[in-house]
């Protein structure tokens, strides 16, 4: 009789324990390299469930993780062989016992999970043979026992447990297992002097939303396109030499077209440099230059380096940036932190393609105590030469500005630079926006009311 009430007292007290749990999860299923959610029917299919187990508040013993339960939909199958691999965090826990019982799979550790950290990440992948019927909607269940095969919580809920665009659910769609028909031609055409490939071939229709097409160089598969309506595909820093091509029309990873080859390519040699990259810029504040810049046309370019060279010195390499960190607008930045000296400073930022071929753009800036370039031409097509610049070395909080006056003392022109700029350009137009007769010119440079420099200049058209 004690021994009855006992047992009683501690089902209570473990079913009391399970009930105020606090373990939380999220998890989902998906097919294995697929993010579609589908599956064929008939067939047997690779699937992966992805958990994310929080266990920071867990309770110790009742909470501890010894069994994974799988409930499958009606009509699909497993045997106990099918479960393949168990990762926590992503590292393979190789000892686990596999019982099938009706339409449920136990998973159990060797070794219970008893740790209290959050987000732990569990991995189970197995195969399951699907029905024979198209099922819009298969739903999966997974819950977790302990080591006294109490139910830890309910089913777990479904969410993005692998941090990954894919199926984010417990629920499969089988679908007709009818793989699609191949392109009806492909054509490879390498670039002459790159060692690029250009693809061609006509588009599948009706591959759905989630279709593409798996690409392939001498057999290994170089590049999933999934899109659709994709019909050419540009093959980058090939290695030189003879390839082939195949390509595969696919509606899902396990609904494919049987493939269908190119022939035979040769490859060259790249002796091609790449394009320059694009919309350089450069823009000095105090105490650094601003450079910025978009990528480059060319797709072989595997690193941009930025050379910075003074006045008088020799040029030095101050940055090299790879392709994949460009911001979300496309563009490119790399703050140069220094002082720049009087004279003429050159900034470049060099393309440099996988045979280290290189190509360039170029950027100056200007420095000097007086006005530069004086002369200077507003009709010219140069930009170095057809706007005259106006910089003050002074440190100040007041506003700089500059004004042009003509020799009847007429002031003709004047600018207000942008609170903490001490640079202004004068590209020959007045107020009033026409352009100056040729001639002499008096300028005074201001800081607030404070004259910090004048002296006259040239304008030559």
């Amino acid at each position: 009789m004690r021994y009855f009430l006992f047992a009683v007292i501690m089902s209570v007290l473990l079913s009391t324990s399970i009930a105020m749990g606090a373990v939380e999860s999220i998890g989902e299923i998906n097919v294995i390299d697929d993010p579609s959610g589908q599956v064929p029917a008939s067939a047997k299919v690779p699937l992966l469930i992805t958990l994310t187990v929080d266990r920071s508040r867990a309770v110790p013993v009742t909470e501890d993780i010894k069994t994974f339960e799988i409930v499958f939909p009606n009509q699909f199958s497993i045997q106990a062989l099918d479960v393949k691999k168990i990762l926590l965090d992503r590292i393979e826990k190789p000892r686990f016992t596999v019982e099938v019982t009706g339409n449920s799979v136990w998973i159990s550790l060797e070794n219970p999970i008893t740790d209290t950290k959050a987000n732990r990440v569990v991995e189970i992948e197995f195969l399951a043979g699907t029905p024979d019927i198209v099922m819009p909607s298969a739903r999966f269940g997974v819950r977790m026992r302990n080591p006294m095969d109490v139910i830890i919580g309910e089913f777990i809920r479904a969410g993005n447990a692998d941090q990954k665009v894919n199926n984010d659910d417990f629920t499969l769609e089988v679908i007709p297992n009818v793989p699609p028909p191949p392109p009806a031609v492909l054509e490879a055409q390498a670039i002459p002097n790159e060692n690029n490939v250009r693809l061609n071939w006509e588009m599948v229709p009706d591959l759905g939303d989630s279709g593409g097409y798996f690409i392939y160089r001498d057999s290994e598969r170089i590049e999933n396109l999934n899109t659709p309506t994709a019909s050419s595909f540009l093959d980058v820093n090939v290695p030189p030499g003879p390839h082939t091509y195949s390509i595969e029309a696919y509606k899902t990873s396990l609904l494919r077209s049987i493939p269908l080859d190119s022939g035979r390519v040769n490859v060259d040699q790249d002796t091609t440099a790449p394009e320059p990259p694009r919309d350089f810029s450069v823009e000095l504040e105090a105490n650094r230059v601003l450079l910025s810049w978009r990528s480059s046309v060319s797709l072989d370019v595997v690193l941009y380096r930025v050379e910075f060279q003074a006045p008088d010195d020799a040029q030095e390499i101050i940055a090299e940036v790879l392709p994949t960190e460009s911001a979300e607008d496309g563009k490119f930045g790399v703050i140069h932190s220094v002082t720049l000296r009087t004279g003429v400073s050159v900034y470049r930022v060099f393309a440099i393609d996988e045979a280290n071929q290189t190509s360039y753009v170029t950027e100056e800036i200007r420095l000097f105590d007086k006005p530069f370039p004086n002369p200077f031409t507003p009709l010219s097509d140069d930009p170095r030469f057809n706007q005259i610049t106006f910089r003050t070395t002074r440190e100040s909080d007041a506003s700089f500005r500059v004004r042009v006056f003509d020799l009847h003392a007429t002031l003709v022109w004047s600018l207000t630079a942008d609170t903490g700029k001490n640079e202004l350009r004068w590209d020959g137009h007045d107020d009033d926006g026409e352009l100056v007769s040729s001639g002499i010119y008096v300028y005074q440079m201001l800081l607030g009311d404070e004259v910090v420099g004048s002296g006259t200049v040239i304008v030559a058209k």
